[in-house]
């Protein structure tokens, strides 16, 4: 695929610079439209509604090797001048709520964007620091500042199993250092089973930092997806990269700050009604919320007249979605007058809170025999 086509299809606000300069001012709401596309399909040549250029999996190699990087429109605000140090906050608008298919953990996803952005910080002074997230859910619609983190990792769906892989904005204002990965594709951290999530992420940082493909010397900013990464720790920046970033921030050590994580803790419960009847279930909470044997009594009757309570029957580590973090399950319900026991459908969907255990589905059996008795779990 000849190099050249990709001029085709810039975006018409034009933001590609070819050469080694770069300005100090933030990308304003007209300007913020334009951003990068990763692609792995050559047919999505003509595919130009918003990308300036695509990644192909092209392995042309026939290049000049030559010193000459390519620098964007915009960077990050740095006071002090080449070679100080940069402020940079980031956060995780979804990209932890366990809808990017593949088989990557949210603890995975977060070590891999921390070693993407380790990579960047490690050539020049960045300081990449995490703070809560705000602001809207990923799109790729304009939205103004109001002090939200500079860079917003998400995703959102883009175009589906294969084409765009991902896509980010040059640095700047309310969407402005955005990255956006394809909720269509699958991830990894493994590329010879599905997308490199490593890659991608360490290829579009560059653009949120203010790099443009590199279309002459070899490079993780070139304008394809390679696969080169092996796994986790195994990222790597080529020559052509460092001089790119460091032309544009100069030269230093950074670091990057994650926040301290609260942990998460998998918990299992029984209510008991205080009649002899009594539920189980399963819930999700943040470490140091429940501990085992713990009993929590009602401080008023239930709707059997008694006061009940809540006891936690165990108690361990979690480290999957952070969507299910509060979410609580009911599993079983036991009636004490008949020694029966009846358990709900895995389909059951979860509420906030335990305390809230409210429209869960149940067997027939359970409704035939209950009847609209019990409304702590809304069984009407």
């Amino acid at each position: 695929m000849p190099f050249e086509k990709i001029d085709n299809i810039v975006s018409v606000q034009n933001l590609i610079s070819t050469n080694s300069q770069t300005t100090g001012g933030l990308l304003n709401s007209n300007q913020a439209s334009s951003l990068d596309a990763i692609n792995i399909s050559s047919s999505l040549l003509g595919h130009s509604s918003y990308s300036s250029d695509l990644l192909y999996t092209s392995t042309n190699t026939s290049q000049n090797h030559k010193d000459e990087f390519s620098v964007g429109y915009s960077k990050w605000s740095q006071p002090g001048g080449k070679g100080t140090s940069v402020d940079i906050t980031y956060s995780y608008s979804n990209l932890l709520d366990g809808e990017l298919k593949g088989d990557l953990l949210a603890t995975k996803i977060r070590s891999i964007v921390e070693e993407a952005l380790k990579l960047w910080s490690k050539y020049t002074p960045l300081n990449f620091k995490e703070v809560k997230d705000s602001g809207p859910a990923p799109s790729d619609n304009y939205y103004s500042d109001n002090n939200n983190p500079q860079i917003r990792f998400g995703h959102h769906y883009i175009d589906g199993n294969g084409g765009v892989l991902a896509h980010a904005y040059y640095p700047g204002s309310g969407l402005g250092g955005d990255v956006h990965f394809d909720n269509g594709d699958s991830w990894s951290d493994n590329p010879s089973t599905n997308i490199d999530l490593l890659e991608v992420a360490v290829h579009e940082i560059g653009h949120a930092l203010g790099l443009n493909h590199e279309s002459s010397n070899e490079a993780v900013m070139n304008s394809y997806y390679g696969g080169r990464f092996k796994g986790a720790g195994t990222a790597f920046l080529l020559q052509d990269d460092i001089n790119g970033i460091r032309d544009v921030y100069g030269s230093g050590i950074g670091s990057v700050t994650p926040l301290t994580s609260p942990g998460y803790q998998y918990y299992t419960f029984t209510y008991s009604y205080g009649n002899g009847d009594s539920y189980t279930g399963y819930g999700y909470a943040e470490s140091n919320k429940y501990t085992t044997n713990q009993y929590i009594y009602d401080t008023s009757s239930n709707e059997t007249g008694y006061k009940g309570n809540y006891q936690i029957n165990s108690v361990t580590n979690y480290t999957g979605a952070t969507s299910l973090i509060n979410q609580v399950y009911v599993s079983s319900y036991y009636d004490g007058d008949s020694s029966k026991k009846y358990y709900t459908p895995a389909s059951g969907s979860g509420s906030s809170g335990l305390g809230s255990e409210y429209g869960y589905l149940v067997s027939n059996n359970f409704n035939t025999y209950f009847g609209s008795k019990y409304y702590e779990a809304d069984i009407l």
